[in-house]
This record gives C-alpha cells, sequence and structure tokens, in this order.
C-alpha cells in the first residue's frame, strides 16, 4: 500500500550491445538457474558502470533495492503506517543478511517515531 514502483537488479531496464546492434529492456531476462547463468549476469552486471556502485557494491557484497512512493503528504505517509511496513516487509524477505533503509521519507518517519517517544518519556 502506498508503494509505486520497486527497482532492482532483477527488473531494471538497461543498454546491452548485440551483434546487431543494442538491446534496451530489462537487464535481467530470467532469473538464473545455474552457476553458469548466475557468472553470466554477474559479468552483464560489472561490466557497466551503471550498474556498478548504484544497484550492486564494487565488492558484490551489497544489492540496492529503490521504492519509490506515490505522491502523498506526509501526514498520509505516516498514518498509512508505510515506512513500518516497508521495514517489515523487508525483515521478512531478507531471512539471515543485514539489511539497511533510508530515504527521506523514512528519516522523517524514524525522527516523528523518537519524537513521540520522548514526548511520552518527558
Amino acid at each position: 500500500d502506498g508503494v509505486r514502483e520497486v527497482l532492482s537488479l532483477t527488473n531494471v531496464k538497461g543498454v546491452e550491445p548485440t551483434d546487431f546492434g543494442v538491446r534496451i529492456g530489462r537487464l535481467m531476462q530470467a532469473l538464473p538457474r545455474t552457476p553458469e547463468e548466475s557468472a553470466e549476469f554477474r559479468r552483464t552486471v560489472f561490466a557497466s558502470p551503471l550498474y556498478v556502485g548504484n544497484f550492486v557494491s564494487r565488492d558484490a557484497r551489497a544489492t540496492t533495492v529503490l521504492v519509490f512512493f506515490e505522491p502523498m503528504s506526509e501526514e498520509a505517509f505516516q498514518h498509512r503506517n508505510i515506512a513500518r511496513n516497508v521495514h517489515a516487509a523487508v525483515l521478512e524477505a531478507g531471512g539471515d543478511v543485514e539489511v539497511a533503509i533510508t530515504g527521506i521519507q523514512t528519516i522523517k518517519a524514524q525522527i516523528t517515531h523518537l519524537m513521540q517517544q520522548d514526548l511520552l518519556r518527558f
């Protein structure tokens, strides 16, 4: 609820050279099923500065998932618990990996939550 679009290595679009020119479309055509397909996808990702540093770290230990929200006021964002719902979904999907969630709306939501706790405490 409230999410307009999500971009990651699985659905980001890009440009790749072919024997006949260039192909514009999804970077990942299909989920790699074999170690060879995974290695080929990794070579494709790391061959482009568009992806390295934006969607995957140079050391391949981290990736980015960008979440774009529907236009709404900060009050609506808070009222709909979007930051909390995204955080719960990420933790559920992440399993045993370290996760960091950032962005202006997430930071504002966290600050609001902390201020509310401080007001109750004091």
